[in-house]
């Protein structure tokens, strides 16, 4: 599901104290201070390393999502810790847990049987009805707001997005960047061509999905999108574009806009 995809690109040390933090996050809810070895021998890189880790594994892992963008390392003698900012309580990140797995059930319903990229047209559809607001907390940047609001903004609508794909069989990973401002959008693998989406730039209160930052190629989304990362796959096959949908293709997203104001229609009652 490509949920290594930022930890191959860390160093030896960094990926052992990734794999730490993993195991940490998966034992426990709620996790948020991780204690990791340090040796004489790479004691200088041990602090880089560290954060290095913590913000791999938050872009490769959205469903630990009480890990926050602000943390804080303190280094001892053959030992440091890493403390996250603790954002939920331990019940409250069980619950949301809960609340999430059951998202994800419900916004993948129905795409048993489909095509690969008929399930994405669907999945996307359905995360782009979330309402694009800025709330000023820590909850808009993780799936959180999502959850219990039905609002996010570009980090939230990627995190659900990536997890919703990644949930029906898509392998797909978050990407940081630039339009205007600092930015996230997706890269998800269609029958193994990667391909971008930007389902924070066609949220629609309508009903009616927007496919114009769909399955963008690297040509497409460089007209308003910028990346800021290294080792992101080339994204060269535009046959899945949005912008590039034949008649037929786009008569039958019709159908599946009527199939998703139905999952509307469920998930208001």
């Amino acid at each position: 599901m490509r949920d290594d995809f930022y930890k191959n690109q860390l160093s030896a040390q960094a990926r052992q104290y990734y794999e730490i933090i993993l195991r940490c996050c998966r034992a426990e809810s709620g996790a948020c201070k991780f204690r990791l070895p340090v040796r004489a021998s790479n004691r200088d890189d041990s602090m880089k390393a560290g954060f290095d880790a913590v913000k791999a594994l938050r872009a490769d892992h959205p469903e630990y999502f009480w890990i926050s963008g602000e943390y804080t390392g303190v280094l001892y003698s053959n030992h440091m810790t890493i403390e996250s900012k603790e954002i939920y309580t331990v019940d409250q990140t069980r619950r949301l847990r809960g609340l999430l797995r059951e998202y994800l059930n419900r916004v993948t319903a129905g795409t048993e049987g489909m095509t690969v990229p008929e399930k994405e047209r669907v999945i996307y559809g359905r995360i782009a009805m979330l309402e694009y607001k800025n709330n000023g907390e820590a909850h808009d940047h993780n799936v959180v707001s999502g959850l219990l609001k039905g609002t996010a903004v570009c980090e939230g609508y990627t995190c659900m997005l990536v997890l919703a794909l990644r949930h029906a069989g898509i392998p797909a990973i978050k990407v940081s960047g630039f339009t205007e401002e600092p930015h996230c959008w997706a890269i998800a693998w269609i029958n193994d061509s990667p391909v971008h989406l930007d389902v924070t730039w066609d949220s629609t209160s309508s009903g009616r999905p927007r496919y114009r930052y769909f399955n963008l190629s690297d040509a497409e989304i460089a007209q308003d999108h910028r990346i800021d990362a290294d080792g992101i796959p080339a994204c060269a096959d535009s046959s899945y574009s949005g912008r590039r949908l034949s008649a037929v293709v786009k008569g039958h997203i019709s159908q599946l806009a009527l199939l998703n104001r139905r999952y509307v229609s469920k998930s208001n009652k």
